[in-house]
């Protein structure tokens, strides 16, 4: 993920990434945590899918509902940092926590990898 967001475009592993490979935006924001759904727009049209029960996803094409979820994810990429391509700063303290809570989770050190510390 680390070397996708540096490029800004998406390849597989292994790969060189191209300037015809879709491009990819990857935003950090501490404020909304734990939210997995998507707004996709194929062909002017807007589509929501919102996961359930973790391993169930529910779609929706309501357009006022799309309308609601569209915006305010737009709202939330204004006030996240942008960390493909450009932030190179923010990219690597980025990656670099997540490195470190990978570490200490092996090391038994925690508990999780969330971010938050949960209280036993």
């Amino acid at each position: 993920m680390e070397t996708l967001c540096t490029v800004g475009r998406k390849f597989l592993p292994g790969q060189k990434p191209l300037l015809t490979n879709a491009p990819l935006k990857m935003y950090v924001n501490d404020f909304v945590i734990g939210d997995h759904s998507n707004v996709a727009i194929l062909n002017g049209k807007k589509m929501c899918f919102i996961n359930h029960n973790i391993i169930n996803v529910l779609s929706t094409q309501d357009e006022a509902f799309c309308n609601y979820s569209y915006d305010f994810m737009q709202n939330i990429i204004r006030k996240s940092t942008q960390i493909s391509e450009v932030g190179e700063r923010e990219r690597v303290v980025f990656f670099n926590m997540i490195r470190q809570r990978i570490d200490m989770y092996k090391h038994n050190e925690i508990k999780t990898l969330s971010k938050q510390t949960p209280y036993y």
